[in-house]
């Protein structure tokens, strides 16, 4: 079962030798390209589930073993560091201008001369970052000033921005390792306009100062008025499921599987049945898994028999559909295959050939997991296989 929580941290999973590459991995896309361009920016999107920040801890690692002395690369949950509620331009130049004089000191330990003026430029962002006292009107022991709060607490004005990236600029220019900074969990933001312009303000202030960038995003970037962020970024990167239709995705998901659980556990045919159900969606395999491995020790098996994965397959759908308007409903109709479907055996998925994310309600079927999308030469589409069954079920309009 521990092997099996989808809201397990997944560093730890990755450390745990859990890991397993998926068929033309974005990691590696990325990796390489930075390895060539270090200090390339790249935007990494993909539905809830992917993988998308296990692909960033890969980039991570794959950089790590790269014979190259002057790359530093550092992954940041942004949301452990700052607020996220209080989310503004400045914030990720702020970290990034704090991950630099970190550098910055452990290089100076090491041995590197830093200049009078690096120093100073250091000490100005930790004020600016962490917040410092204002002496004016006063700047004596019984009046200390006013205390200015920091950026990753409550950001300042624009002003402040400007100045700790221009500090940054200067000071990453000095360091003999260049940065390559990972961005995880603003895709954990709700409020996607907030993190649209704090894209649009940080991302050009940290490629000025020279620094690799890998953001991962919320699929509502690639969408709608927040859209003119992709421009900000050299490459964007779609991640979503694996295909379950192709030999090597196939391969790759029970791979997934075997690494977590034993094979006198989950035989062969329950791996297979796991595998069609969760569309293949990384997290969605592993819930389904989890709940399936419930049902078997509920029933006493020493298994995880199909019956069991059906069971949890079934709750599944009815959790994704929970919400699920009238107007959702009838267009999830209009997409179900026309054959008759068991409803208890995972539909083989055929792909949505006419369907397209045109419109404000495929987008919402999309963000909403409803559908899933399988990058790809075309891109392709799939109702997530634990709906189908349910949707001849949905009430209408």
């Amino acid at each position: 079962m521990r092997r099996l929580d989808p809201t397990g941290d997944p560093a730890q999973a990755v450390a745990s030798g859990f890991y397993v590459r998926p068929p033309n991995a974005v990691s590696r896309r990325i990796a390489t390209r930075i390895e060539l361009l270090p200090a390339s920016s790249h935007l990494l999107v993909g539905g809830i589930g992917s993988g998308k920040t296990t692909e960033l801890i890969a980039i991570e690692r794959e950089l790590a073993k790269v014979d190259v002395d002057n790359l530093l690369p550092v992954r940041v949950d942004v949301p452990s560091r700052h607020r996220i509620d209080k989310l503004k331009p400045g914030v990720l130049v702020a970290i990034a201008a704090a991950e630099a004089c970190t550098e910055l000191s452990r290089e100076r330990e090491q041995g590197l001369t830093v200049e009078a003026q690096l120093a100073e430029q250091a000490h100005q962002i930790s004020g600016i970052i962490k917040g410092y006292w204002d002496d004016y009107p006063y700047g004596d022991d019984d009046h200390p000033g006013f205390w200015i709060k920091g950026i990753l607490d409550e950001p300042q004005l624009s002003e402040d921005v400007k100045t700790v990236a221009e500090a940054l600029h200067l000071i990453h220019g000095a360091l003999r390792r260049k940065l390559v900074i990972l961005f995880d969990g603003l895709d954990r933001v709700t409020d996607v306009a907030r993190v649209a312009s704090v894209l649009a303000e940080d991302v050009p202030a940290m490629g000025r100062a020279g620094i690799g960038l890998v953001v991962v995003g919320h699929q509502h970037l690639r969408f709608g008025p927040q859209r003119f962020v992709e421009q900000q970024f050299e490459t964007v990167h779609l991640h979503g499921a694996a295909s379950v239709d192709t030999p090597e995705g196939e391969t790759f998901l029970k791979e997934v599987l075997r690494t977590r659980v034993g094979g006198d556990v989950l035989p062969l045919e329950s791996a297979d049945a796991l595998t069609r159900w969760s569309g293949g969606l990384m997290r969605d395999l592993v819930a389904l898994g989890r709940a399936a491995c419930a049902e078997a020790y509920a029933d006493g098996s020493d298994t995880i028999r199909p019956d069991h994965i059906n069971i949890a397959a079934d709750r599944f759908g009815r959790d994704l559909l929970l919400g699920c308007t009238s107007e959702m409903a009838s267009r999830l109709r209009e997409l179900l295959p026309r054959k008759s479907l068991a409803p208890k055996v995972a539909p083989r998925s055929g792909g949505l050939p006419a369907f397209t994310v045109a419109t404000e309600l495929d987008q919402k079927l999309l963000l909403e997991r409803l559908i899933i999308e399988i990058p790809g030469t075309p891109v392709r589409y799939i109702l997530h296989p634990t709906i189908v069954p349910l949707i001849p079920g949905l009430g209408s309009t």
